[in-house]
């Protein structure tokens, strides 16, 4: 296997909390990053996901825009039809590997998230996470 050095980027998990942290010297002066997007799951160095959920639901209100736009002509089985193969489908990509390290919060933001689509007619009933 061949390794492209400009795109290679290393990560250093570490223990959330932890007041003392020293940081070790990158490895073949690969660049060492906090966030890595891995198989398009963005993977913090202290396993909290906030940049995971905020890429999911930014992408999934993209979606929400353009079928706002979009939405004249389509009943609302269509419309069900459409939200669940780009927007649910966004949210559930991997879920069981990084919702586990979810809080209440971030649980809360995508909850809140749902139950907006869930208001504008997108869905036929009520998701939750």
């Amino acid at each position: 296997m061949i390794i492209n050095f400009s795109k290679t980027e290393e990560i250093v998990f570490r223990r959330p909390g932890r007041r003392h942290f020293i940081n070790p010297t990158p490895i073949n002066n690969f660049e060492q990053v906090d966030v890595v997007n891995l198989l398009g799951i963005l993977l913090s160095n202290n396993f909290c996901f906030d940049a995971q959920v905020g890429n999911v639901l930014k992408m999934c209100s993209q979606w929400v825009y353009l079928l706002k736009v979009r939405e004249q002509g389509l009943s609302r089985g269509q419309l069900h039809t459409v939200f669940l193969e780009l927007i649910v489908s966004r949210l559930r990509y991997a879920l069981p590997s990084w919702s586990g390290f979810l809080s209440r919060k971030q649980i809360g933001q995508i909850n809140t998230f749902l139950k907006r689509i869930y208001r504008c007619g997108f869905s036929c009933e009520l998701i939750q996470l």
